[in-house]
């Protein structure tokens, strides 16, 4: 069984930049501890000489917060629990909410004892395994290394009674037609922050095939490597631009100071239906619809709208980067399946989508979303606004990896 290791740490700053911009696009929380209790707060702008964290007075004052007092913080990322620390800077108003700046983090430290996985999946590989009763199981593979896997349970049976430390299973999976894995593999921990996740170690992976995977992984994580600088760059592209105002459908193609401003097509006038620190888009023609959404919505959520032409999508998600993509089955002339499709083909970065509609033939209607590319599908009609809110409220949680 492998031994544990010193925990892994991240002291790169264009590493620590990009995770914290991809925190901040997908509104995923940092969690600060603060007199014993974890209070999550998002994040508002990564600067160079700190992080700007939306806070309400009355928190900080609860806790005492002062500058200069030093302060531990964690979060999930791509399936693993990141420590930190830092100090408070100073505390006040940004662009008109209450923030806490905190010193721009040092290092990260990576909660993994064994070092099993060196590489996050997106999109997860399906994965069969054998609980302790030798049943077959469903799992996703979240992460993974040449020496084993990161493995959700995507059964209804809790984890805990499937599977039990330092019990043997046998898992499945393929990467690709040419590269097929199958052995036996032993279970090194069940982990619940975040998502419970279980790592399994592989057992007699034989020499070749271990190569394989080695380099696949290797070809992966270049690729993954020039991903993360094209977002890097792309963001401090964005960052030295002015943010589009709420007009973000006015035909004008200057703001009042004389500043370029986000240009649509044939859409809406006001691309913001209300603000926010995180955003859901929400692609439909039905105007009483969008209203009903977006008063339920708007309670939590930023909530911005489109009539879903992709040229017009794609400049919304790359100004706004929302956390969620309502899109409806129906957009007129246009196919919401066929612009899901379409999204998942030609945007860099894979968008959570949810479709949505009628009840009519849910589960063809249903299958068909997620073979477009969706996470799943939502029946909308009739409109029921607090189951929708709750349906809302999980799938963002599967978006952001939030528990």
């Amino acid at each position: 069984m492998a031994k544990k290791k010193k925990q892994p740490q991240i002291v790169d700053p264009q590493e620590i930049q990009i995770i914290l911009g991809k925190l901040m696009n997908k509104a995923q929380g940092i969690n600060l501890k603060l007199g014993g209790d974890k209070v999550r707060c998002s994040i508002l702008d990564e600067l160079d000489e700190g992080l700007i964290l939306r806070m309400d007075a009355e928190v900080r004052e609860k806790y005492s917060l002062q500058p200069r007092m030093p302060i531990a913080m964690s979060f999930y990322y791509e399936g693993k629990e990141y420590f930190s620390g830092s100090k408070v800077l100073g505390y006040g108003k940004y662009e008109g909410k209450e923030a806490l700046r905190l010193a721009y983090p040092e290092a990260f430290t990576v909660n993994d004892d064994f070092g099993l996985t060196q590489l996050h999946l997106s999109p997860r590989l399906p994965v069969i395994f054998t609980s302790t009763l030798n049943q077959l199981c469903d799992g996703q593979i979240v992460n993974i290394g040449v020496n084993g896997i990161d493995l959700r349970n995507c059964n209804p049976e809790p984890t805990r009674e499937l599977l039990a430390l330092n019990r043997d299973t046998n898992i499945g999976f393929e990467i690709s037609p040419e590269l097929r894995i199958h052995c036996p593999g032993n279970i090194l921990y069940i982990q619940s922050v975040g998502e419970e996740l279980v790592g399994i170690e592989f057992v007699g992976l034989d020499k070749n095939t271990t190569k394989q995977l080695a380099d696949w992984i290797t070809d992966e994580s270049l690729k993954r490597r020039n991903q993360d600088l094209h977002f890097l760059r792309e963001r401090r592209n964005r960052k030295d631009q002015p943010k589009p105002n709420s007009g973000g459908g006015d035909d004008s193609e200057e703001q009042g100071d004389g500043q370029p401003r986000l240009r649509l097509e044939d859409d809406y006038r006001n691309t913001v239906f209300s603000d926010g620190d995180a955003y859901i888009l929400i692609l439909s023609r039905d105007k009483d619809l969008i209203g009903r959404m977006g008063k339920s919505l708007k309670r939590k959520y930023g909530v911005l709208i489109s009539k879903g032409r992709f040229s017009n999508v794609q400049k919304i998600i790359e100004f706004y980067q929302p956390v969620l993509i309502l899109l409806d089955a129906q957009l007129g002339s246009l196919s919401g399946f066929d612009v899901c499709n379409t999204m998942h083909s030609h945007l860099e970065e894979r968008q959570a989508v949810v479709m949505m509609g009628g009840g009519e033939e849910r589960v063809q209607t249903r299958a068909r979303a997620i073979e477009a590319g969706a996470l799943d599908y939502m029946v909308n009609d009739p409109f029921r606004p607090l189951s929708f809110f709750k349906s809302v409220e999980e799938f963002v949680a599967l978006a952001t990896g939030q528990p």
